[in-house]
């Protein structure tokens, strides 16, 4: 399997794991020195991140749609840019409430034989 394959494998995962509601999945994807930049939020370190999610995740079930626009890796480092989507459903209510689009760039490392997400930042697009 080449490097790009096995990105767009880790990103299957991901949003198997983010559909799912599967927070620690999720989490598995993103290197441990990972820090995220969100539109119109501060950056969030791995731990910060697993905490906002739990929180979404525990009152919301996401559908997360991808678009993955750039894949280039360059030996040990790649970076993916794309467009995503998510929906977000109330547990308690059927419809979904809430949608977020928004345009991202992510820097990936391969580290010990796996690639994670180190560096990812999003804004509207």
């Amino acid at each position: 399997m080449t490097d790009r394959e096995q990105i767009e494998q880790e990103i299957s995962k991901f949003i198997s794991a983010y559909n799912a509601g599967n927070v620690d999945a999720v989490m598995a994807c993103y290197a441990e020195d990972l820090i995220k930049t969100r539109q119109g939020a501060p950056a969030e370190n791995k731990s910060q991140t697993a905490a906002r999610l739990k929180i979404t995740m525990g009152q919301f079930h996401g559908h997360l749609s991808v678009t993955n626009e750039e894949i280039v890796v360059v030996g040990e480092i790649a970076y993916v840019r794309g467009s995503l989507t998510v929906l977000l459903t109330p547990h308690a209510v059927g419809e979904p409430q809430q949608r977020v689009a928004r345009r991202f760039l992510e820097i990936w490392q391969k580290r010990n034989g796996r690639w994670q997400v180190t560096r990812t930042m999003d804004n509207m697009g």
